[in-house]
């Protein structure tokens, strides 16, 4: 029975502790840098891992910080969608 209550307890906190197991080497180097015109579409359901490179809509695709909705975006993740190891840069 107390290996039992030690095992349930091990169980219960297992999961949060896993969760924690993610990057853990303060802020990301990027790789390379993407600059690309049009958004990226990452598919309901697919993961996109970026390998930490920087990715960007190029210079002044910010348009004065004005928002342009979907199509100013650098990512568009459809439902259950997951975005990996990248790093948005300031374009």
């Amino acid at each position: 029975m107390h290996s039992s209550l030690k095992l349930m307890s091990l169980m219960a906190i297992l999961p949060s502790t896993l969760a924690c197991l993610g990057y853990t080497g303060g802020l990301p180097t990027a790789t390379s840098t993407k600059t690309n015109s049009k958004v990226i579409e990452v598919a309901a359901g697919a993961v996109f891992d970026g390998g930490w490179a920087k990715y960007d809509r190029g210079s002044g695709a910010c348009n004065n910080q004005v928002e342009g909705g979907d199509a100013d975006a650098v990512f568009l993740l459809h439902s259950g969608a997951t975005l990996w190891n990248v790093i948005i840069g300031k374009n």
